[in-house]
């Protein structure tokens, strides 16, 4: 009887194996060449992810989010080499002095590399506008809006979820939707 226990076991490892192998493969297969791709914030602009109100994806001219940027206190440059320029920088929200508005710009069309957790902990955001961003290659959106209690607004018109194969919990605990 043990030895019927090995073997279950061996067999349920072997098969969770193959699917991370076939996951992995999968996400191989995505070609971002060519692309402005963004993968996430950078620990700078997380350190404010609580005193975010709202998240807007802009595309304008090269000279426009410079300015923009170049004029912020609390800033970060998302360039990846080979990945076109992505900048991110927080500005005062005029409604409320304790609290910042999202930025980010680029003069290309922003494709998102994965959604998994993207804005987790932005728990007093309430307005996220995606309108200019790019989703159709994502496979991940796993907890994506999680923990966004206060997230009412949420523009979604240029959604694509075609690629992706996992959503869990990616509107976890968003009880203002």
């Amino acid at each position: 009887m043990k030895n019927v226990g090995k073997i279950t076991m061996a067999v349920l490892f072997v098969i969770g194996v193959a699917i991370l192998i076939l996951d992995r493969s999968f996400a191989a297969e995505v070609d971002f060449t060519g692309l402005t791709v963004m993968e996430g914030f950078s620990s700078e602009i997380e350190e404010y992810f609580e005193e975010i109100s709202e998240v807007y994806f802009i595309k304008d001219t090269q000279t426009n989010i410079d300015s923009r940027y170049d004029s912020a206190t609390i800033k970060s440059d998302l360039t990846y080499e080979d990945y076109g320029s992505v900048k991110c920088w927080l500005e005062a929200d005029p409604n409320d002095s304790l609290m910042y508005i999202l930025y980010v710009g680029s003069p290309e069309t922003i494709y998102l590399y994965s959604g998994n957790d993207l804005f987790y902990g932005m728990v007093n955001v309430s307005k996220i506008d995606l309108s200019n961003f790019n989703t159709s290659k994502v496979i991940d959106m796993s907890d994506m809006f999680s923990s966004c209690q206060v997230l009412t607004s949420l523009n979604l018109s240029n959604f694509d979820t075609s690629n992706v194969t996992s959503m869990n919990n990616m509107f976890n605990g968003c009880s203002s939707l």
